[in-house]
């Protein structure tokens, strides 16, 4: 009964610790997160943001061309968008009398424009949108000699507009640029020359003194990501244990969410590699734009922006267990957020466990029985003879007593005679005065005509004793 009541009680101990450990489970998040009491087993959740990259070349937002030299988007993908009065024909635009052929890089950006013809004609390069570039501009490219009645690369900034002409030489068009309303042509006369010219339209800063052109780039674009890495160190510098443990997404994700521990990948995000004005969720991610709330991307741009419905990616859970005391755990694509077991609630349900134990093994011993063999008549013989059936003859009684002990049972009585012949003749059996630490031997004759000599010290048995 003292053995269950303190199995009983050390259950209770562990179990009460055991919740409060389930219950004490502490959280962080951040990239790197630095733990500094993590109990040594595995974390009970570890999450990973995936974010897009975009190398912003030192500023601090995206905008038209970024820190490209030449700021105005100009793609063949745009001018098809911008264009639609005239004719194409693969990479030819007619307008009004003047054909427009254009020359592009492997990713789409125009690197020359040559227009010929001899009647009017007109070009759209950007057509109603937003160059907010915030920094002095010069709009340029148009070929030396040009006039109104030949050919000029003009913009149309404001609202109302202000009309900037470059005849040649360039035209600085700081003082509009940031309008809202930004229309960049090419206008052709009848003047043009036999043999047709060729523009090269670039808007660049105002600092670029440098006027030779260079196409569109889009220098900003917003990169995904087909997998992912979480490093666990011991510490943040120097540290003596590294592991790694990564994943496979088997395609681009431009943003979600790594599952580590749990298991799966959720795709929250998608891309569109040549914005056209569809309908997106916010917020987005612009490779021309700073995102502001009911703001749509640019024309042309590349845009990232989340899914309704995320979808789901397979990827394999891991356990991660966790050093003792300090972690530094980090990503390469995002925030870490991580549930762990504080040190200090394994310590004290060890604590608890180690105590329990040590009540179980004191119980054990307080009910482990001993067992002390004696000798009944020590001093004199028993002879049982000629007696009827059942009368008894016993021993002396004997003192049992064990200092610390208490007797409870006698056992293995035995009688050894000289003839073997005797042995079925009697019986024998103790009673034990347990008050008085005394056991009285007793001896039964079997055979009404037996005489059964039992020697000196041939009567033994056993006394069991448990602690007092």
């Amino acid at each position: 009964m003292a053995e269950n009541a303190v199995n009983d009680t050390g259950i209770k101990h562990i179990w009460d610790k055991g919740m409060e450990l389930i219950e004490s489970t502490q959280s962080m998040s951040g990239n790197p997160v630095t733990i500094t009491n993590a109990a040594p087993i595995n974390a009970e959740d570890i999450t990973v943001d995936i974010t897009p990259k975009q190398d912003l070349h030192g500023y601090d937002r995206p905008w038209a061309g970024g820190a490209g030299k030449n700021k105005l988007p100009l793609t063949l993908s745009n001018l098809k968008t911008w264009n639609t009065e005239g004719t194409w024909s693969g990479n030819t635009y007619t307008s009004g009398g003047i054909s427009f052929t254009f020359y592009t890089s492997d990713d789409d950006a125009v690197v020359r424009i040559h227009a010929e013809g001899t009647s009017p004609g007109w070009l759209s390069l950007f057509k109603n949108g937003t160059l907010d570039i915030g920094h002095a501009t010069i709009l340029s490219g148009c070929p030396a000699g040009g006039g109104s009645m030949s050919y000029v690369l003009a913009g149309y900034l404001g609202n109302p507009y202000r009309l900037y002409e470059d005849n040649g030489n360039g035209i600085d068009i700081s003082q509009d640029i940031d309008f809202e309303h930004v229309y960049i042509d090419i206008k052709t006369g009848y003047a043009m020359p036999s043999g047709g010219i060729d523009f090269y339209p670039m808007i660049r800063l105002a600092t670029e003194t440098d006027a030779t052109f260079a196409p569109y780039s889009n220098i900003c674009p917003p990169e995904g990501r087909t997998g992912a890495e979480l490093t666990q160190k011991d510490a943040a510098t120097n540290p003596t244990v590294t592991r790694i443990y990564t994943a496979s997404f088997g395609e681009t994700v431009y943003g979600g969410k790594w599952h580590v521990t749990a298991g799966g990948t959720d795709k929250t995000h998608a891309n569109i590699a040549n914005y056209n004005g569809e309908t997106i969720n916010e917020p987005w991610l612009s490779s021309l734009d700073e995102y502001s709330p009911g703001a749509t991307p640019t024309i042309g741009a590349q845009v990232v922006y989340p899914l309704t419905t995320p979808t789901i990616i397979s990827t394999p859970k891991q356990n991660v267990p966790m050093l003792q005391g300090v972690n530094t755990v980090s990503a390469d694509c995002g925030d870490v957020s991580l549930r762990y077991q504080p040190d200090n609630v394994i310590g004290e349900l060890k604590g608890e466990i180690e105590a329990v134990e040590a009540e179980l093994a004191e119980a054990e011993e307080n009910l482990k029985i001993v067992y002390e063999d004696y000798i009944a008549n020590t001093s004199m013989g028993i002879v049982v003879q000629n007696q009827a059936v059942g009368d008894t003859v016993f021993s002396d009684a004997l003192d049992i007593t064990k200092t610390g002990y208490t007797p409870i049972a006698v056992t293995d009585t035995s009688v050894v005679l000289s003839t073997v012949a005797d042995q079925g003749k009697i019986a024998t059996h103790c009673l034990l005065d347990v008050n008085n630490n005394r056991v009285r031997f007793y001896v039964h004759c079997m055979d009404s005509a037996a005489s059964v000599a039992i020697p000196p010290n041939s009567l033994t048995f056993r006394v069991a004793y448990k602690k007092a």
